[in-house]
């Protein structure tokens, strides 16, 4: 979240702000990739000050299907979503959280 405003030139120190352009970009990447309406989309608060987005698990598992196949998005975006896994599939260490096993 912070990388992304000095990429856009967004304002970075209210990025953590919902009015601000960067949780609104966020929710508009996650309404594309859930498949769920902006609106239909809840916006909680957690502790750290940031927007979080409440979403059915059904709508998550969706959102990591078009992760993975993301053949109905745009080039430009189907190039990030492979950049994304493959970083991911590379680094699991850095996604899993600090109780994650790290592969051998």
């Amino acid at each position: 979240m912070l990388a992304l405003p000095k990429h856009i030139g967004a304002d970075v120190a209210t990025y953590d702000s919902p009015d601000n352009r960067i949780p609104k970009r966020i929710l508009r990447c996650i309404a594309d990739f859930t498949e769920i309406p902006e609106e239909d989309i809840a916006i909680g608060i957690d502790g750290c000050c940031v927007p979080n987005f409440a979403l059915p698990i059904h709508s998550m598992a969706k959102s990591f299907i078009n992760l993975l196949n993301p053949i109905n998005f745009p080039e430009p975006t189907q190039a990030a979503a492979k950049r994304i896994v493959t970083a991911m599939m590379n680094h699991p260490e850095l996604i899993g959280g600090s109780n994650a096993s790290t592969p051998k």
